[in-house]
C-alpha cells in the first residue's frame, strides 16, 4: 500500500518492542475486626510460609493517651490474613480451609 513504502523492510525487522511490567494489583476482599487476644497471622500460599503479620501502629495520640488511627497490616502478595490464639490454632484453622503445608518462621 502507500504507507509501506514509509517503514523498510529492514527496519521493520530490527524493531524493538518494550515489555511493560506488569503491575501488581490488590482487591480488597474483606475485613475482619480485631478479637481481642488474637494475633494476625499471614500464610503465603506461594512459599507455604506462615508467620505474624506485620503491623504499622499509629504514632500520633490525642490528649487523653488514646491512639488517633487504628493499627494497619502490611499487605504483601499472594498472601492471606487469619487471626488465631496461637500457630498452633492458625495452624488448625488454615487446615480446615484446605492448606496442608506450612513452614512456620
Amino acid at each position: 500500500m502507500i504507507f509501506d513504502k514509509l517503514i523498510p523492510e529492514d527496519r521493520e525487522k530490527e524493531r524493538i518492542e518494550m515489555q511493560q511490567k506488569k503491575k501488581q494489583e490488590f482487591k480488597k476482599i474483606g475485613s475482619t475486626r480485631r478479637v481481642p487476644g488474637h494475633t494476625m497471622f499471614s500464610y503465603n500460599m506461594e512459599t507455604h510460609i506462615l508467620k505474624k503479620a506485620d503491623m504499622v501502629f499509629s504514632d500520633t495520640v490525642d490528649l487523653s493517651g488514646i491512639p488517633m488511627h487504628k493499627a494497619r497490616i502490611i499487605i504483601e502478595k499472594d498472601c492471606i490474613y487469619r487471626q488465631a490464639l496461637n500457630f498452633k490454632n492458625a495452624v488448625k484453622h488454615l487446615k480446615k480451609e484446605g492448606f496442608t503445608e506450612f513452614e512456620i518462621v
